[in-house]
């Protein structure tokens, strides 16, 4: 968990070796709000890259859970689509002319949202 904790944070600081700087937003998530549905063929592809990453996002906690480090009752298919998708909103945030400490303090809100999974 505290590995997720540190990719999560990753986005906003730039030159992490983990992440690029935080105003680009990934191709995938520019293709995804770009591409028309006439591409479907285009947005298949996206589709099942970002289903790839959210299923490894997945397997992660699975992992975590079984560690001790989650509790039993969290969902992990669910908690990797909020991950996901908070990702996806902090990449998009990024393009806005907005301070860097602005976005690394929503960085560390996520990261910190996870304590609420963790067993205490």
């Amino acid at each position: 968990m505290d590995g997720l904790k540190r990719y999560l944070r990753s986005f906003a600081r730039p030159g992490s070796e983990d992440a690029p700087a935080p105003a680009q937003a990934c191709m995938p998530i520019k293709t995804l709000l770009e591409v028309n549905a006439e591409d479907a063929a285009l947005l298949e592809r996206v589709d099942a890259l970002l289903a790839r990453i959210e299923e490894g996002l997945c397997e992660a906690l699975e992992c975590a859970k079984a560690a001790g480090e989650l509790r039993a009752d969290v969902d992990c298919p669910r908690l990797a689509r909020l991950i996901q998708a908070q990702v996806m909103g902090l990449r998009a945030f990024a393009e806005r002319n907005v301070r860097p400490c602005q976005i690394e303090a929503l960085a560390d809100d996520m990261a910190d949202m996870l304590d609420v999974y963790r067993v205490r």
